[in-house]
């Protein structure tokens, strides 16, 4: 069997990145994503404002404090409009209940979007460490308000 990958962007994408909630995100029009390569010191997502996965059409939001990022040091941020902010809010705020991170105490819970994002980026680019998040005392990763953005 032959596999055909001219569908595909490149390969590369497909394995150097995280959607944060997939299930949620294929019934929306945006797509979150946490980048697994070269992504500098500022813990961020990407906000695709629609499936094309078009850079134009993207948002970068950090993830250490609910406020816009530049990326790779240029100021070429897309801001959310209305929809776009709804869905991203949607996106980081629904739990996703078939995914489970262990806390302190060896005690497993379902993350939302934003404590996937956060996970994700720790153990890519932090060696797992949370010492850039919010944590509570079982290091549970507190969810950030990002509603004024």
């Amino acid at each position: 069997m032959k596999i055909k990958f001219n569908s595909l962007k490149s390969k590369e994408r497909l394995i150097e990145m995280a959607i944060v909630n997939p299930s949620l995100s294929k019934n929306l029009s945006i797509q979150i994503e946490v980048e697994q390569r070269n992504e500098g010191s500022i813990p961020h997502v990407h906000v695709y404002h629609d499936h094309t996965r078009n850079p134009r059409k993207c948002s970068y939001i950090r993830l250490d404090v609910p406020e816009y990022s530049t990326h790779h040091g240029k100021d070429k941020n897309k801001v959310m409009n209305k929809k776009v902010k709804d869905q991203f809010l949607k996106i980081m705020e629904t739990e996703i209940s078939d995914i489970a991170i262990k806390d302190l105490n060896g005690d497993f819970y379902s993350p939302t979007g934003y404590q996937f994002a956060v996970y994700t980026w720790s153990k890519t680019f932090e060696d797992g460490s949370l010492s850039k998040f919010l944590t509570d005392e079982n290091r549970r990763i507190i969810n950030l308000d990002y509603s004024n953005i």
